[in-house]
């Protein structure tokens, strides 16, 4: 699911969203379109960033897109346009959730393997300075596709840490 969190400046949650209703916005929405022609998700970046004409894409389930998807290139539109469609309509669907969350304020950070397409992160950069001005600075480290796992891994280590508030077992778990 694609979140949109909110820290403070001591790193306290002050707001969290999430989409949590479908795969569209994220990186299994790509990948199931990298699916639909036969690429490896790698190439669907550079390709959408080959773009002459990017086009509209309103679909915003994963199924539907694919779908949308074949219909344009029956129509005869180059996959580069339709793809860039579909980037843009990632990101866009990423700038709402951000909106309702709060907004962008001085920085913001894109974490998943989706920061690391260039097509989404052109789109994204594009939109920050368009909704939020260009002095908002843009983090995306190269490791950002672990940093689900890293956040889970000092979650747990914390609670290890603290044993009064270690989880409990589970109803019918031996504990």
């Amino acid at each position: 699911p694609m979140k949109a969190i909110q820290v403070d400046e001591h790193g306290i949650v002050d707001s969290f969203q999430m989409n949590d209703r479908c795969a569209a916005g994220t990186g299994r929405y790509l990948g199931y379109i990298a699916d639909e022609l036969n690429l490896a998700l790698h190439q669907l970046g550079p390709l959408a960033s080959q773009s002459r004409r990017p086009l509209s894409i309103s679909s915003t389930c994963t199924v539907g897109a694919g779908t949308e998807f074949r219909e344009k290139l029956a129509l005869g539109h180059r996959r580069e346009d339709i793809l860039a469609g579909l980037h843009r309509a990632i990101i866009l669907r990423a700038m709402s959730l951000l909106a309702r969350s709060g907004g962008i304020r001085q920085e913001f950070t894109f974490t998943g393997g989706v920061a690391k397409n260039g097509a989404a992160v052109g789109q994204l950069r594009k939109l920050v300075d368009e909704h939020y001005g260009r002095e908002i600075a843009l983090n995306i480290h190269s490791d950002s596709i672990y940093t689900g796992a890293v956040g889970a891994a000092l979650f747990a280590k914390r609670k290890s840490e603290r044993p009064e508030t270690a989880p409990t077992a589970l109803k019918g778990e031996p504990t």
